[in-house]
């Protein structure tokens, strides 16, 4: 079990190296239509506020605004966005808590990982069959992996590792908090990541949630 972590998180420096993240890759904003430019504008006061709503429990994440985004084949990809100060709280927790989960990822897992991803996988598939002369390479994908990962499983999983609830109850919170379309009306989300993959992709934390179920 790891406890301090949310102390962690409710200090402005954690929040802040969170933010420069963000701002880094020019994030979208979300329903409260604030810019990164408009969120830099009054850095001190949203920060100060941010860690003060964490410490005292009142963070409560908004909605997720839904937009779509024309694909190739002339179909739609819907996305749902959080708000920056959302994506700065997701932040600060993926980067919490990635370290500690780090070490009970399996070493053959390379998908998202720090230090690893899709160069590495190649190289060392090639290692295998060059060097050492393996006879046989299986190419295999999970369908609808990204649609199918269940709220309590993963809430379950989390528990087992993180001893503080407040962490846990973030990532519950994220999950399950609904979203707005372009008409101005709010969707729930389905207890399960089924039919919703594409919404969740644009989530500072979702590729890392994913990466738990590898």
């Amino acid at each position: 079990m790891h406890e301090g972590l949310y102390e962690q998180l409710c200090s402005q420096q954690v929040l802040l190296q969170a933010w420069e993240k963000i701002k880094t890759k020019g994030s979208a904003g979300g329903i409260d239509r604030v810019s990164v430019e408009m969120f830099e504008d009054g850095l001190n006061s949203n920060i100060n506020s941010l860690a003060e709503q964490l410490s005292s429990g009142h963070y409560i994440p908004e909605p997720y605004q839904e937009i779509k985004v024309p694909k190739d084949d002339g179909e739609h990809r819907c996305l749902s966005l959080p708000t920056i100060k959302d994506k700065i709280v997701q932040c600060a927790v993926k980067d919490l808590m990635e370290p500690l989960l780090e070490k009970q990822f399996l070493d053959v897992s390379y998908a998202y990982r720090p230090g690893k991803g899709t160069e590495r996988a190649i190289a060392r598939a090639s290692h295998l069959i060059v060097t050492e002369k393996r006879q046989w390479a299986t190419v295999c994908d999970i369908d609808n992996y990204f649609d199918t990962v269940d709220h309590a499983l993963l809430l379950e999983m989390l528990s087992g590792t993180f001893a503080e609830r407040d962490l846990v109850r973030l990532v519950s919170l994220w999950v399950k908090m609904g979203r707005v379309d372009q008409n101005g009306s709010w969707k729930p989300m389905k207890q399960e990541f089924r039919r919703e993959a594409s919404y969740r992709r644009c989530w500072p934390i979702s590729i890392f949630i994913l990466s738990i179920f590898s």
